[in-house]
């Protein structure tokens, strides 16, 4: 196995165990760095670099990115749902996790390593808008159109990511928007 090849295994099961965490129930994740936590000291077990090195290594640019979608959200309100998960793997490295707020109007569902997810929408309020996070990258990617709340909805990974997170909001409706706009003077 290659240098990069473990790096990214490593990066890859880092977001694994945070995502699961999250997104079943626990209220925070934490990650240590070798090079950080020992100030760069020797330890038996362990390669030596200092805390640099560790700053710089993928998967704290991952827990970057992790810590900024979740601050963008009410994730506190996101309760475990995983048997909306019309689809769920065998593997348990493989199994996807999904968490919605008890109104229903925000959702997020973690593909570790799957290239669909199908979800129960019976289980929404309303309509729902959705898009990708990338937790490699940090982007966005808007999925086209709304969700409708019926039957079961197949959601695509987009092609050559590792790993996805699923957002799904409540559309709002035009008399939620119009509460609240600003009134106009008349």
């Amino acid at each position: 196995m290659t240098i990069l090849r473990r790096r990214s295994a490593e990066s890859a099961l880092l977001r694994k165990a945070g995502y699961w965490s999250f997104l079943s129930g626990a209220t925070g994740h934490t990650y240590g760095c070798f090079g950080i936590w020992n100030w760069g000291a020797p330890v038996r077990w362990m390669p030596t670099y200092n805390y640099e090195t560790a700053l710089n290594r993928p998967s704290v640019t991952d827990m970057k990115y992790m810590s900024e979608f979740f601050s963008a959200l009410r994730w506190w309100t996101l309760e475990p749902c995983h048997d909306l998960v019309q689809n769920q793997a065998e593997a348990w490295m493989q199994k996807m996790v999904l968490a919605k707020s008890a109104t229903g109007d925000l959702a997020v569902a973690y593909l570790p390593d799957n290239a669909e997810i199908v979800i129960d929408m019976k289980a929404f309020p309303a309509a729902m808008r959705a898009e990708w996070f990338n937790p490699t990258t940090g982007v966005h990617q808007t999925i086209p159109g709304t969700v409708p709340r019926t039957g079961l909805h197949t959601f695509s990974r987009p092609a050559n990511w590792e790993d996805a997170l699923l957002l799904l909001k409540k559309i709002r409706s035009e008399s939620s928007s119009a509460k609240l706009a600003p009134k106009s003077a008349t």
